[in-house]
């Protein structure tokens, strides 16, 4: 029959077990903290361990290594993350070329790597035409048409991502993201604060509210919402509100606590160099 895609047997699986681990893997997922998506990689290698010809389950170590890539893996670096989630990605669509999930998966990865825009959009809407209603592959896609400077498009997905499922917070961490990097900063901090309500947890949704405060003239406000984290953008808030000593205080306070290499250890010393490097560019300080 025109318009009904057939069903590949490798996204079913006849072992209930194989099944429920992958849906418990997708739940843990959604919660977009660290030990959820260390408790989803366990729950998707589960599921394949059962089946092993289970392309969703594949799809999902896809997916969260992919995510991982942002929020940060507590042994895996950025590369090690990467090559994973492209073998699970690649792997998934070997076994079901119609496993939406995969094709967003693998895009979203070669979006954050910096792949060529072609292949990346294909792969997008690939995914989209096979899982119309995948919040992920909206918002995912919504990213990369920021990242090409296709705004107006880029907002479209992402307020599709949201339609769809407005209770989800990382869905406005997203649309949050989008409409700071295009310079829209009270649509920032309106889908930030939205965000925050839902998920309280979610450190980046401060962080945005925070810096489109910042960049909208209001440094004050920047301090009352980041309290004590975020100490890069707190000292970029201080600087503009002139207290320079304040500002170097925080910054001193961040090099103090690096290692002697050059170069970041692990992800959260990676996350302080950034703070560091996002301080000094902030300040005009180039060289430093």
């Amino acid at each position: 029959v025109g318009g009904i895609r057939e069903i590949n047997e490798a996204s079913r699986t006849e072992d209930p077990e194989a099944y429920e681990a992958y849906l418990i893997g997708k739940s843990q997922l959604h919660t977009r903290s660290r030990s959820g998506m260390l408790a989803a990689v366990e729950s998707f290698e589960r599921s394949i361990a059962q089946d092993p010809n289970y392309a969703p389950g594949y799809a999902g170590l896809a997916m969260t290594y992919g995510l991982f890539t942002i929020y940060g893996h507590p042994e895996l670096n950025g590369y090690e993350l990467h090559g994973r989630g492209m073998r699970m990605a690649d792997r998934a669509i070997e076994l079901d070329e119609n496993v939406g999930e995969a094709y967003a998966a693998r895009g979203y990865m070669e979006h954050k790597g910096l792949g060529p825009a072609e292949s990346i959009e294909a792969d997008f809407k690939r995914a989209l035409e096979l899982s119309p209603n995948s919040t992920d592959a909206h918002g995912w896609y919504a990213s990369f048409l920021m990242r090409e400077g296709r705004y107006d498009e880029s907002f479209a997905e992402s307020a599709k991502a949201v339609e769809i499922d407005p209770l989800s917070a990382a869905k406005r961490l997203g649309a949050s993201t989008d409409a700071l990097t295009a310079g829209r900063y009270d649509v920032a901090i309106q889908q930030a604060q939205r965000g925050s309500e839902i998920d309280p947890t979610l450190p980046l949704l401060q962080f945005n509210e925070a810096l489109s405060n910042l960049l909208n003239r209001r440094p004050g406000s920047c301090l009352d919402i980041l309290g004590e984290t975020s100490s890069g953008l707190r000292a970029m808030c201080r600087h503009s509100l002139r207290d320079e000593g304040g500002a170097m205080q925080i910054v001193d306070s961040l090099k103090s606590t690096l290692g002697s290499a050059n170069e970041p250890q692990d992800h959260e010393e990676m996350i302080l160099y950034k703070e560091i490097a996002m301080f000094y560019a902030w300040i005009g300080d180039v060289d430093e």
